[in-house]
């Protein structure tokens, strides 16, 4: 896959509960950036952010996102 960034960004709804949206690009142009609250760089295999737990490296965001996602994320996982 030529997607080298995952952006996922996540939206509170009426009743308070979280939509989580996923996006995969090939490029990290400043809107998404600004509005996502995780960013990954799967190239560079890090974090370009992370406002949920800054806490967390990238391979705890790629392990977390595994188990949410399953084999959604697998083509974007990098080799």
């Amino acid at each position: 896959m030529n997607h080298r960034y995952m952006f996922v960004t996540y939206v509170k709804m009426e009743d308070g509960s979280y939509n989580e949206l996923t996006e995969f690009r090939p490029q990290a142009k400043g809107k998404h950036k600004k509005h996502s609250q995780v960013v990954l760089d799967f190239k560079k295999k890090r974090v370009v952010k992370n406002t949920i737990n800054p806490d967390a490296g990238f391979q705890d965001l790629v392990n977390y996102y595994y188990k949410v996602l399953g084999d959604h994320l697998t083509p974007y996982l990098p080799k």
